[in-house]
Order: structure tokens, then sequence, then C-alpha cells
């Protein structure tokens, strides 16, 4: 609540849950105060199933616990079973357990333990009034094992899972979410249709449907995305499946025998950086050269002294000299330079903070884009990184260049 730590926790769970069948309608954080906690369990109880992280710890603030107790109207009481596992979880750490710890050992009556093997808070399951309570430890370490095999097993045992949902992903890119809206407003989609942003510069368009829940099935969500394509590429907005864009990159570059090889001055080595987090990127990858100085763009990639001087670093001249340097330095395929100003100074009327120019040597077709984004420094220089990754990408797919 104070800003310190981003709730990854809610994030995992409902893609954990929805993609076995469970909707999830309400996601709600809150003040570790025992108030705003119990209030918190009344909201969750107009569900099947309500699922808190955190306030499990030996702490006198982690009050999760008692919270529940408090809204199903019982008393904790201390379960010596759960307190002789705390004890040998925390022995084996050669360690002695703190009388604190014993908080963790207080439970509901009835309800039933969910074990964890990377923690000493035992997590919870609770069956109230025909509704489904479950407590887990806050840290995702702890928390993400016993979703994946405790609370899996209960929400099996209890036959709480619903079908897989039927779903497509589309990741729009160089669209805004609002004119991608008003671009399908009238398409008629059938299937459930949301729009979400993401941070890393695209726009995600989603159908589904959830098998059990609502009507629909497969073909109607597979129609409307059929559709959504169709509209997409009409309007020449590049759009790929639910995958990371560097892996979607390496592998049309492994599919047609490509190499691959980056000259980078603003994005000082971000740009094959990125590439390279991918399994086999050695498959396509032949080197990249961080050339932030002009002095480096002159040894390192053959820019004339006299082009640096006429049109400076940031510009169109001194891109293409730094791709084709680059081509005769490395005999990548695919040769990638770029240069700008991402600020927050340096920049003047003529060339502003987030120009950013991209010269592309794709086999033996040169093109230059220049491009003026928005933003932070680090969101400039990220912005230029997938634009570069999406033009590659529209070539190799025979889409052409997207602005010129």
């Amino acid at each position: 609540m104070k800003g310190k730590i981003d709730d990854t926790n809610a994030t995992f769970l409902s893609r954990w849950l929805t993609v076995r069948g469970i909707r999830v309608w309400l996601r709600e954080n809150v003040a570790d105060t025992l108030a705003d906690i119990v209030a918190a369990f009344e909201s969750a109880a107009s569900f099947d199933l309500g699922i808190a992280t955190g306030g499990l710890g030996p702490t006198t603030d982690d009050l999760t616990r008692e919270a529940l107790a408090a809204h199903v109207g019982k008393k904790l009481a201390f379960d010596p079973v759960l307190w002789k596992q705390i004890e040998s979880y925390i022995s084996k750490r050669w360690v002695k357990a703190a009388g604190s710890n014993k908080r963790q050992a207080f439970t509901i009556p009835g309800a039933e333990a969910l074990k964890n093997e990377n923690g000493t808070a035992p997590g919870m399951w609770y069956v109230h009034e025909g509704k489904y309570f479950v407590l887990l430890p806050g840290p995702p370490l702890e928390n993400q094992p016993m979703i994946r095999k405790a609370l899996g097993e209960k929400l099996i045992q209890y036959d709480l899972l619903g079908g897989e949902p039927a779903a497509e992903v589309l990741r729009c890119y160089q669209i805004g979410e609002s004119a991608l809206a008003d671009m399908l407003e009238d398409a008629g989609f059938q299937s459930e249709t949301g729009y979400y942003f993401s941070q890393d510069c695209f726009v995600e368009l989603h159908f589904s449907n959830f098998a059990g829940i609502d009507a629909g099935d497969l073909d109607l969500v597979k129609a409307d995305g059929e559709k959504a394509r169709r509209i997409l590429k009409e309007h020449d907005v590049f759009f790929t499946k639910d995958a990371p864009l560097s892996k979607l990159l390496l592998d049309c570059l492994i599919a047609q025998k490509l190499t691959i090889s980056f000259a980078e001055s603003i994005t000082g080595g971000q740009m094959a950086g990125e590439f390279v987090k991918n399994p086999g990127a050695s498959k396509a990858l032949v080197g990249g050269i961080i050339a932030y100085s002009n002095e480096l763009k002159e040894k390192l990639l053959g820019v004339s002294s006299e082009t640096l001087i006429r049109s400076g670093a940031v510009s169109q001249d001194t891109v293409s000299e730094m791709a084709y340097g680059l081509r005769k330095t490395t005999g990548a395929d695919v040769c990638i330079s770029v240069s700008g100003i991402a600020g927050p100074d340096g920049g003047s009327d003529a060339k502003p903070i987030g120009i950013v120019h991209f010269g592309f040597l794709v086999r033996d077709k040169y093109f230059h884009l220049k491009e003026i984004f928005a933003g932070t420094r680090e969101r400039i220089i990220k912005r230029a990184i997938v634009f570069a990754f999406v033009e590659v990408l529209r070539q190799l797919a025979g889409w052409g260049p997207g602005k010129q």
C-alpha cells in the first residue's frame, strides 16, 4: 500500500487460475490492519473462491489468520502438529525457532493446512458456508510452489477446476490502445474482447470464452481472431502471436537461415542484450558493436569524420555508414544501426529529445527510418529497441517498412 512492493502475486495467480478455467473477478490490496483484512474477506465471500497472500508471518502485523477467523466467527487454536513441522523446518537451518514463530502454528479449527516446503508459514484451506478460502504466504518463492502443488490438488479434490478457456492473444505494435479500439469498434466480435496496454510497447488484444461458464467455444474465438488479423493487416498494423518479440525475431532468422548483428549508440548494447536473452541466440547472432562516441563510430564502423561533422552523430547519413560498416566487419545478413538522443539533456529544435535514426541492411536491401519517441530516457531506449525488432520482422515477413 506504500508503493514499496509490487503485487506480483495477484498477477501470477490470475494467470494460473485463468488457464484452469477459473475466472478472476476481483483483485484487492489492503493495509495491514485487522479491520481492512476482515473487510477484504467479506468482499471475497461474494465469490466462490477467495485467495489471500501475505500476512502469515510471525510478527504482530501478520494478521491474515486472525482476520479470516474473525470473518467466519471462529477463534484460532494452537496446532501442535503444525508447530512440530515449523520447528523441523527451522532446525534444518541450524537455528532455533523463535517464540514468535508459534504464531504461525495457530489455525482455524477444521481448516486444512497447505504445506510450505520453502518457509515457516503454512498455508490454509478453509470451507465456510459453501465458500472456499485460501491463505498463502506472501513471498513468491514460497507461494508459487504451493499454488502449483498444494492449491492445485485442493482445486481438483473439490472439483473447482473449469475447462481450459478458449483464448487467443495478439500483440499489436506501433499503435495505441484507443486507436486500436476505434479501429475494431465495428468488427462485431462474438467472444469476450479486451484491450490491454503493456509496458513493453505493444497492445495485447485478447479474445476468450470460458468453457463451462460462458456460451461459445474455440471456433468462435478463432473466428474473431481471424477477423482481427484481417482488419489489422488492412490497416498495416503489425501484430504477432503472444510471445516475446526478440524470440520471434530469432525464430524467423533461424527459419530463413539468416544472421544478425547490431551497431548501437543510443541503446548502448541493450538491443543485442535483449536478443541474447533467448536460448539459441548463437544460431543467428554474429555480434554487436557499441559505438557511443564519434571516435569509435569512425574506428570500429568506418563512419567518416566528414559525415559526423556535416550531419552529426544522430543523422540519416551516420546510421547508413554505421550499417554498412557493420556489414563489412561482421558479414551478417541483417545489420541494424541506431543513433539518437535519449535525454533528458542534449536535444535541440532540429534534433529533439527522443529522436532516433535507424539504419537497416536486410540482405542486400538498405532502408532508413526516423522516429521521435516520447517518455523517459529508459522508455525512449526501450521503444527504440522494440521499433527496430518490429521493422526487421516486417521485412522478413514481407510486410515492408512501416514508416518512411
